[in-house]
């Protein structure tokens, strides 16, 4: 029998030689009971630990950095369209939050146009952010509890929310996740890059999810039909085999409904190569759009139609569509 999570804390500012002595006497009774420790996940008289989404200190108990940090990494919203999709998810948790309309009003305000953007937006936007991560809106990780991953995704972020329910209600949130898509995963089907969202946020959560049944929330409506894939792509049936490693129950959420995933999967800045001036797209070659049109499936299948061409130059999986597609044209 293997154990990896045997956790002792100990306040080794008090007597080091204390926490020496103690610590050999736990590995003396785990040697009795023929208990084994991988010596690669030990670690002894620290003065921190990380256990259960909470950091272990002298000091006491603290919120750990990974549940939080994609809150505090959000850019600070400068127009309209990113200030609604902040305040949307403050007032998804705005039951949770003290005085949030009065916090929130110089945010109302640049929103309805009545100010201009100023120190004291900010400051109400960086109040709410402590609220969104603070008690009572995160709260703790309770075995046996009824929990719910809300997920989204864009071609520039993937995020997620894991909240803990009680009769049907949110009762808090136990963490929040954010990941910036690569340029390569960005290329991938729009049905694709909202599994990979789930995939990713189930990696991130993976200490509190595996093992306990979950509702699993997405506002891509044919991802609710996974399990009845019949002939996935080789990275779709991987996905699916991790898929099958959890036990959850698959819902669908209205996409203006999914306010926090949303906002935690859309930066309020949108990044520098993304950004196109007019005078470089009116310069565009319609032209050279013709390597793409072969490589896409979705295009090629339009081309196949046409007579244009007779085959789809895509890889693997980008094929397996395209017969796909060709099949029901």
């Amino acid at each position: 029998m293997f154990s990896e999570d045997v956790l002792r804390y100990i306040d080794v500012a008090i007597n080091t030689r204390i926490g020496q002595l103690v610590t050999l006497l736990i590995l003396a009774i785990l040697r009795k009971e023929g208990l084994v420790c991988k010596k690669s996940k030990c670690h002894f008289l620290q003065r921190s630990v990380e256990f259960l989404g909470h950091t272990c200190s002298a000091k006491g108990f603290s919120v750990q950095q990974d549940k939080i940090k994609a809150i505090e990494g959000l850019p600070m919203p400068k127009d309209i369209k990113s200030a609604q999709r902040f305040l949307g998810m403050v007032n998804y948790y705005r039951t949770f939050i003290p005085e949030c309309s009065k916090v929130a009003n110089p945010l109302i305000d640049f929103i309805s146009k009545k100010m201009l953007w100023g120190p004291k937006i900010e400051h109400a936007v960086m109040q709410l952010k402590s609220s969104l991560v603070t008690v009572p809106v995160l709260v703790p990780f309770v075995v046996g509890g009824e929990y719910r991953l809300t997920t989204d995704a864009s071609l520039i972020a993937m995020g997620a929310v894991l909240e803990r329910m009680k009769d049907g209600r949110v009762h808090g949130v136990v963490g929040y996740f954010s990941k910036i898509v690569s340029p390569t995963q960005a290329r991938y089907h729009v049905g694709e890059i909202e599994l990979l969202a789930i995939i990713a946020a189930l990696h991130h959560f993976r200490y509190y999810l595996h093992g306990h049944h979950f509702t699993q929330r997405t506002d891509h409506i044919s991802l609710l039909s996974l399990k009845n894939l019949k002939e996935p792509s080789k990275r779709l049936a991987n996905w699916l085999s991790t898929l099958s490693e959890y036990d959850f129950d698959i819902e669908y959420i209205k996409g203006p409904q999914n306010f926090v995933a949303d906002a935690l999967s859309r930066p309020c800045t949108t990044p520098k190569e993304k950004i196109f001036p007019i005078v470089q797209l009116s310069q565009v070659d319609p032209r050279q759009w013709k390597n793409q049109w072969d490589t896409d499936p979705w295009t090629a299948t339009v081309q196949k139609t046409l007579g244009l061409t007779n085959q789809c130059q895509a890889n693997s999986g980008d094929k397996s569509l395209f017969e796909k597609i060709l099949q029901k044209v």
